[in-house]
């Protein structure tokens, strides 16, 4: 999986938020990557 399609993911979440909503990530290189990191931190989500 490319770690643009897991941004794509995460930034979609806050279009349509689902209330306890749980990001189960694998630690593969996509989510580990700097730009997924930042996106992660800009949405508050880590």
């Amino acid at each position: 999986m490319e770690k643009e399609l897991c941004i794509y993911i995460v930034r979609a979440l806050r279009k349509y938020p689902i209330e306890g909503a749980i990001l189960n990530s694998d630690r593969g290189s996509q989510y580990t990557s700097e730009a997924f990191r930042n996106t992660s931190k800009d949405m508050y989500m880590l």
